[in-house]
């Protein structure tokens, strides 16, 4: 929010925490709890009225984020914008089909409001 940015794509982006943290973030948080502290007590002061052309994509079967920081982000950002909840993707996007259609989406939406020059 601090650039001015033209469009954007998230990806399975994690904007509220759990508490156990997912077992694949516990070694992480450990090492770096400043960061999820400062996040934590900065999320409700995010200008995310500020974000738009955005397309939130993300996986119904992921299981370090769960989809529902997707709405989160989605219920809070201008428009344009748009939200993919990709059904029985994982968090990586594994399997071909998925991580196919992701790229597919994401590229359609930078050729729509990406400025030509």
């Amino acid at each position: 929010s601090l650039r001015p940015i033209d469009v954007l794509v998230l990806l399975a982006t994690p904007v509220r925490q759990t508490d156990p943290p997912p077992a694949e973030l516990r070694g992480i948080r450990e090492r770096y709890p400043h960061f999820f502290e400062d996040f934590r007590a900065n999320v409700d002061t995010f200008p995310f009225e500020k974000i738009h052309h955005t397309l939130v994509i993300h996986g119904t079967r992921d299981c370090v984020v769960p989809f529902d920081n997707a709405w989160f982000i989605y219920e809070r950002i201008s428009p344009p914008k748009e939200i993919w909840l990709v059904q029985e993707a994982d968090r990586q996007f594994l399997y071909e089909t998925h991580r196919q259609a992701m790229l597919e989406m994401s590229v359609r939406w930078f050729e729509r409001f990406l400025p030509r020059s």
